[in-house]
């Protein structure tokens, strides 16, 4: 491997996992709780707390279209990117800022 590969896979080039929504799941019975779905959902960004999860989604055209979930940073950042925060137990929306 050239060290051009490997700055291609690791570092300016480099794609970041995304996912079409979020969902929750009862421990225990295994029944789903909630749906989140609004944009791309950079995996990345996924942060939580006690009662929060935050993560990075975009609108960007071409986040949209894309079908393999692996996504350049410049098609998923930018004008059309949020910083989300949605509610834990019921996946409500808290709040999206640009």
């Amino acid at each position: 491997m050239s060290w051009q590969d490997d700055n291609e896979l690791w570092y300016d080039y480099q794609r970041s996992v995304t996912s079409d929504y979020m969902f929750c799941l009862d421990r225990f019975s295994g029944k789903k709780l909630w749906t989140y779905c609004s944009g791309v959902i950079v995996n990345p960004t996924i942060t939580m707390s006690a009662c929060r999860m935050y993560f990075i989604e975009s609108h960007h055209p071409a986040a949209l279209e894309d079908n393999d979930g692996l996504l350049k940073l410049e098609n998923v950042l930018g004008d059309n990117a949020y910083l989300v925060a949605i509610d834990l137990q019921t996946g409500k929306l808290l709040w999206k800022k640009a």
